[in-house]
């Protein structure tokens, strides 16, 4: 009896050691599994600011979307970056030029062009530049009143929320029930900050718009800029 014992506890003693080194070589996998995920990790921490400098990252970003969205073809385009996390993208998309100024938001550690933001025709574009000194000084003067026509229901206009003032740039819609212009989904809201970021980029997203071979007529078909 004490020969079967003995030999049971051996089995026994073996089963545990078995299973202690499974349990070693599933706490290695797992603290690997756990290191090569650390540089992605610290990557996420990456201000929006340091992502996207000038033509980086969110570019290849929207292009990748671009390509992706609807069949249709998109090229990266020059970036202008506004701070925080907004930025303007000059590009060709479906043949035709955009100067699309957006926000981004953070996926997987990567930068992404999000809903928010409004891409202006070029003609749209050259209206809006040649006015940015006026705009700058509506800013300083607290000139809520101002306001500048794009054309096709897009204005540019200067407000203040709760003691802070904000540039808008948006697309408008007409209500079928009242015939009264409401504001659409299509527009971007920028500080003074990030509006005063973009006045110094006018002369480099012009040269980028002039840069591109076709531009759009005005009554070509119309882009979905979201």
């Amino acid at each position: 009896a004490a020969c079967v014992w003995n030999a049971t506890a051996g089995k026994m003693a073996s089963d545990d050691e078995s299973e202690l080194a499974q349990l070693k070589r599933e706490n290695a996998a797992l603290k690997a599994k756990l290191e090569a995920k650390e540089p992605k990790a610290k990557r996420a921490k990456t201000s929006p600011a340091e992502a996207v400098p000038t033509a980086s990252v969110a570019a290849e970003s929207a292009a990748a979307k671009g390509a992706k969205g609807k069949g249709g073809s998109s090229d990266a385009g020059a970036d202008f970056a506004l701070g925080e996390a907004k930025r303007v993208n000059v590009r060709l998309f479906k043949g035709r030029t955009l100067v699309d100024i957006r926000e981004l938001y953070q996926k997987d550690g990567t930068w992404l062009p999000g809903a928010k933001g409004i891409a202006l025709q070029p003609d749209q574009w050259m209206t809006l530049s040649r006015a940015a000194a006026d705009i700058s000084q509506a800013i300083e003067k607290r000139n809520v009143a101002y306001k500048l026509e794009l054309g096709e229901l897009r204005t540019v206009t200067v407000s203040e929320f709760k003691k802070n003032l904000y540039v808008n740039i948006r697309e408008f819609y007409e209500d079928k029930a009242t015939k009264e212009l409401k504001p659409g989904k299509k527009g971007i809201a920028l500080r003074p900050a990030e509006w005063t970021a973009l006045a110094t980029h006018v002369a480099g997203i012009t040269a980028a718009v002039n840069g591109h071979e076709k531009v759009p007529d005005s009554d070509s078909e119309d882009v979905d800029d979201a």
